[in-house]
């Protein structure tokens, strides 16, 4: 090997182990970084010239110490998370609405307004009484209305975080374009982290399919639509629609081209399906619960007679569509002695009526049999069951999601005490190569000065 080779030799050494300090330094500052992946310089063998002379060792590259595997199990586990969590979120507050936790709530009011009917039928010429019975209808349809409205402004609310929501996918996606583009002319390991980033938070937000490319850019899609393509992003809209049945629905299409996306999952996913099914459905029940006790009880009553010999007065409002318009009739609310409590005129003392309405509390035709009360109660344990439900999913899906994390960081996290001990073995190696290089020019010098 001449003098020539054994310098090549030398300065290859130093600049190995010169770019393996590099990478170990920025291994351990970058320990606590989020989304940072460790770097190991990865040195190949090399022989020089047409004599193969074993040259020593090469940098062949700089790698990102990642499980790909992982990653897209990681992701496809995020939009469950993401949708989990947020599942729990809205049936809390649709517990606390349905359910209500103070005082008065539709069941304790549901008793009163029985109660007060058999405290009229052992007493059917009070007016005193009549009057209670007219304050408790009228609270029992303010609670009603109350529920409906305070479900209506939680649609309202998740119509708003929607749009925060796909705000903050678009924002992701057109990031992930600008990263391609800058990917595709180097890719740099940063950007790859930044990329991963933005990856993982985007799998949370909703479903998507993602396809690594070799250059490291990626293509992303959801639904057999593409969302990023290279340098390209396509972002998605909402547009609030009124469904058949008369509820409003959130429908989400992507803004080029006016595609429809189905997403069900993830944390949009969550939303849309809370708007536009779960919370539908608790309405639809809860607007069947106050049709069917207005009916039954204006059925009965109007077949009734007041004080003063009248008949064919609703006790409630006719008509109603729902929770959201129930009311007293405007004859009781004007004069509570038009309450009928007999079942015969010029009988003020017959409280057959008002018996009749204090045992609908038993009525039984409610769907699956059930009596009013009961009927109200499945539907708050209901409620309760989704809730229960969505914090069991929540509670596991944290658990598969840590594992998938300690999987990831025993690959790509940045152990500082392997990291110290690599330092210090490629700081004597750097070492080493310097006294080498040291060695061949004096040992060059010596062999100039005898010429």
């Amino acid at each position: 090997m001449s003098i020539i080779d054994i310098a090549n030799v030398t300065r290859n050494s130093l600049l190995n182990y010169q770019s393996a300090l590099d990478a170990t330094s920025r291994n351990i500052a970058n320990v606590n970084t989020q989304g940072y992946k460790r770097r190991r310089v990865d040195l190949t063998r090399y022989s020089m010239g047409f004599s193969r002379i074993n040259g020593g060792l090469t940098i062949q590259n700089v790698i990102r110490m990642r499980q790909r595997f992982v990653e897209d199990q990681l992701y496809m586990e995020n939009e469950r998370m993401g949708q989990y969590n947020m599942d729990e979120q809205i049936l809390s507050r649709v517990e606390t609405v349905i359910g209500g936790t103070e005082e008065n709530s539709l069941t304790d009011l549901f008793n009163e307004f029985w109660n007060g009917w058999e405290d009229l039928a052992n007493n059917p010429e009070s007016q005193s009484q009549r009057t209670i019975l007219r304050n408790r209808g009228v609270a029992i349809a303010n609670r009603f209305k109350r529920i409906h409205g305070d479900m209506k402004e939680l649609k309202s609310q998740i119509r708003d975080e929607v749009s925060d929501t796909l705000r903050e996918i678009n924002q992701d996606l057109t990031q992930l374009a600008d990263l391609n583009k800058s990917i595709a002319m180097n890719p740099d390991n940063d950007l790859l982290d930044q990329r991963d980033i933005v990856l993982e938070k985007l799998s949370e937000l909703m479903e998507v399919d993602i396809t690594e490319k070799d250059n490291g850019t990626v293509t992303i899609s959801t639904k057999g639509q593409i969302l990023v393509s290279q340098n390209s992003a396509y972002t998605l809209e909402s547009q609030v629609e009124t469904s058949t049945d008369g509820y409003t629905q959130i429908k989400i299409y992507r803004s080029t081209g006016n595609r429809y996306l189905d997403i069900e999952s993830g944390k949009l996913g969550s939303q849309l399906v809370n708007h536009n099914d779960r919370i539908n459905d608790y309405l639809a029940d809860l607007n069947q619960l106050a049709t069917s006790f207005t009916s039954m009880v204006n059925s009965v009553h109007e077949s009734g007679y007041d004080l003063d010999g009248n008949t064919g007065i609703p006790f409630f409002k006719t008509g109603i569509t729902g929770a959201g318009d129930i009311e007293v009739s405007s004859q009781i609310l004007d004069d509570p002695s038009k309450i009928a409590s007999a079942s015969a005129a010029g009988d003020p003392g017959n409280g057959a009526i008002a018996k009749a309405i204090a045992d609908l509390r038993e009525n039984n035709s409610m769907p699956g049999s059930v009596t009013l009360g009961e009927f109200y109660s499945i539907l708050v344990g209901q409620v309760g069951q989704d809730v229960q439900n969505a914090t069991f999913l929540k509670t596991n899906q944290t658990k598969v999601i840590q594992s998938l994390r300690n999987q990831m960081e025993s690959t790509s996290g940045v152990s500082i005490d392997e990291e110290m001990t690599n330092l210090i073995q490629f700081e004597q190696g750097y070492q080493a190569a310097a006294k080498m290089v040291n060695a061949v020019s004096d040992f060059a010098k010596t062999i100039l000065n005898m010429v």
